[in-house]
């Protein structure tokens, strides 16, 4: 449970933003970056440069499937629960299927 929770947050930290230490402190956090190896500049990461913090919740706004406007919201909106954003997300919820779809089957063969 606690790591499902712990991974919730780190997701959201990644695409949205989270804000981590609410209500001590309203503040959000994105995480976003890249973290790569330059023959250049070497090792970088841009995931925790400078400042981070985005806003506080009375100024911020994530678009979501449930809640797609900030403001009361019409009927005829369209609602989008996003899947996999890029071609390496998409492969990756495939495979994610794919290796658990085998191991209920090998699971219930062995029963």
């Amino acid at each position: 449970m606690v790591a499902l929770v712990f991974a919730h947050v780190l997701l959201d930290a990644f695409f949205n933003g989270v804000n981590l230490f609410w209500p001590l402190h309203d503040r959000f956090y994105d995480l976003s970056g890249e973290f790569l190896l330059s023959d250049q500049r070497g090792v970088v990461q841009t995931f925790i440069d400078g400042e981070t913090a985005e806003g506080t919740v009375e100024e911020t706004h994530y678009t979501t499937g449930v809640n797609p406007t900030p403001e009361e919201t019409p009927q005829n909106v369209e609602r989008l629960f996003p899947i996999a954003g890029t071609g390496e997300r998409f492969l990756l919820v495939i495979s994610g299927f794919a290796v658990v779809a085998m191991r209920l089957i090998e699971e219930r063969r062995s029963d």
